[in-house]
């Protein structure tokens, strides 16, 4: 079950930031061809990051990630009590992290009336959207704060930061 919510967990600090923490610097011009936050840092520096860069970047992931995937959590609960569905029914829904979505409407909605055979009511519709603005209101703060510590890690701006982090959310 953790194995299917981590899979599904819209996280902005990607596991694949955290595979390529540990390559090797001499691998640089190959890791910023790949779609990592770390490439895509070294790319915008112009030279591969340390590996003391590396592993702070790697600490404030996992924090980060721990903030986050307890905001996705309780988000998954509130959908699931507002629609009375087991959490294990509401989590596959999610995006994965980076993955496009057509946004709340035209991603969640239909999955979840899909899985309840019936349009939601009024009162779920609320609920849902409550609880989708409560999330992103609250993962706002997280990932400022994530872009904040990237920029005093690797010197870059914070806005040049925040477009290289994946999308978040619904």
């Amino acid at each position: 079950m953790q194995k299917l919510f981590l899979r599904n967990l819209p996280v902005a600090l990607l596991a694949a930031t955290l595979f390529t923490l540990n390559a090797s610097a001499q691998d640089a011009p190959r890791r910023a061809a790949g779609n990592s936050l770390v490439a895509r840092l070294e790319t915008k520096l112009g030279k591969a990051l340390t590996d003391t860069q590396r592993q702070k970047i790697a600490e404030a992931s996992q924090e980060s990630a721990g903030k986050l995937k307890a905001l996705q959590a309780e988000f998954v609960e509130k959908i699931a009590k507002a629609v009375k569905l087991p959490v294990t029914d509401i989590q596959p829904m999610m995006p994965k992290i980076g993955e496009s979505n057509a946004g709340f409407d035209k991603n969640m909605i239909p999955k979840l009336e899909t899985k309840l055979g019936r349009k939601l009511t009024g009162d779920e519709l609320a609920a849902i959207r409550a609880a989708d603005n409560a999330k992103k209101s609250a993962m706002k703060p997280v990932q400022q704060n994530f872009a904040e510590r990237i920029a005093g890690i690797t010197g870059l701006k914070v806005e040049d930061i925040q477009p290289m982090l994946p999308k978040v959310g619904l």
